[in-house]
């Protein structure tokens, strides 16, 4: 298996991906063809974002976008995670694991202190994978529809 940075080329892979993920989110987490494309062309071109594969031989299975920021209120730089998503045949193996590694050696390169990481509930719990991976709950979200 391989983990590599994502390319213009790889358009087609993320959208499939983004839509699997769509599908087996919460309802509120819509699949729209047009942002994914939309925000895929940003990251491609914005040196303080990234989207990292993981591919084998089936072909892309997974990946992990985020961007670099710093926090607008402290002196905190962070890397901060904006979707991850492995398929359901690959979550077994190390995909996930090695896509997180990725990320963190990015946030570092890129001069982050911190890298920050998201668990959305209803797809795959992944408190324990993060805990062992050494991060710590830190911040919790909640939603509610308005409209």
């Amino acid at each position: 298996m391989t983990i590599r940075e994502a390319t213009i080329e790889d358009a087609f892979d993320v959208m499939v991906l983004s839509q699997q993920f769509a599908k087996e989110g919460p309802g509120y987490f819509k699949f729209n063809k047009d942002k994914v494309s939309s925000f895929f062309s940003k990251v491609i071109s914005d040196p303080s974002m990234v989207i990292f594969l993981s591919e084998d031989n089936d072909g892309v299975n997974g990946f992990i976008a985020g961007c670099y920021t710093d926090h607008p209120y402290n002196d905190i730089k962070a890397a901060v995670e904006l979707g991850w998503f492995v398929t359901k045949e690959k979550r077994d193996g190390t995909s996930a694991m090695r896509l997180v590694r990725s990320f963190e050696r990015w946030s570092k390169d890129i001069g982050a202190e911190w890298t920050a990481m998201s668990d959305i509930v209803g797809v795959q719990d992944l408190s324990k994978l993060s805990e062992r991976a050494g991060y710590r709950t830190v911040e919790r979200t909640f939603m509610k529809e308005v409209s």
